[in-house]
């Protein structure tokens, strides 16, 4: 259920902010974006979300995967296969695929990397992705950035002070702030800590882990509508 919790703010963050995802990965010079319906199999096998990006002294569009998982776990690395191998089938070209993880888990790290092979060895399967893992961003730099869509990923970064001294260069101090497509949307840090994960859902010790997320989250957007 966690996984299924996160996928909504996840899906409605890649519909109105891409470009800030984008941002996360390294990519700056976004002309346009917008994001597509990857109808291409069984909802619970689709990527979190498929982008077809613009980008400044590019003639034709590229396609690009993103990948969010909550926690750094072996499982992450048959998901990002799978994701380059679907939107392969789709559109006849590998995408490039971003792996965005949100915390860490024990020892492992998602590798950018994964192979798997056959039983009698004939065929095999391989893929190569991007992995951004946010407790290793800065906050400043995010901050610094000027748009909207990467407030939500602030309290997953890497910062040295308390979340409500925390305020945005160049953003307003206000419960709505507008959107990529020029509209008027809640801010998304608000949305993203509205409601806590259900403790009925989850074991005792996720269920702190992200009871202290949510907390951080809330207490941050407390503080930007000052």
């Amino acid at each position: 259920m966690a996984r299924q919790d996160f996928d909504k703010s996840s899906k409605w963050l890649l519909q109105h902010h891409a470009r800030g995802i984008l941002f996360l990965g390294g990519i700056r010079e976004v002309r346009q974006c917008r994001a597509l319906q990857a109808e291409v199999v069984q909802p619970r096998r689709l990527p979190d979300g498929l982008l077809e990006v613009h980008l400044k002294g590019h003639k034709r569009p590229d396609r690009v995967v993103v990948e969010i998982a909550t926690y750094a776990e072996q499982r992450v690395l048959a998901q990002a296969l799978g994701d380059v191998s679907l939107v392969y089938q789709e559109f006849g070209e590998p995408p490039d695929l971003l792996v965005l993880v949100l915390r860490p888990k024990g020892k492992f790290r998602v590798g950018t990397s994964h192979s798997v092979r056959s039983r009698l060895g004939w065929s095999s399967l391989a893929g190569t992705w991007k992995v951004v893992e946010l407790w290793e961003l800065s906050a400043d730099e995010l901050l610094t950035a000027n748009d909207v869509g990467l407030i939500p990923w602030v309290p997953l970064t890497s910062f040295d002070r308390r979340p409500e001294d925390i305020h945005p260069a160049g953003l307003p101090r206000a419960d709505r702030a507008t959107g990529a497509d020029g509209g008027t949307d809640e801010l998304p840090g608000r949305q993203a800590g509205a409601n806590p994960p259900a403790v009925s859902q989850q074991s005792p010790a996720r269920y702190s882990r992200r009871r202290k997320d949510h907390d951080r989250v809330s207490a941050y957007s407390a503080a930007l509508s000052r």
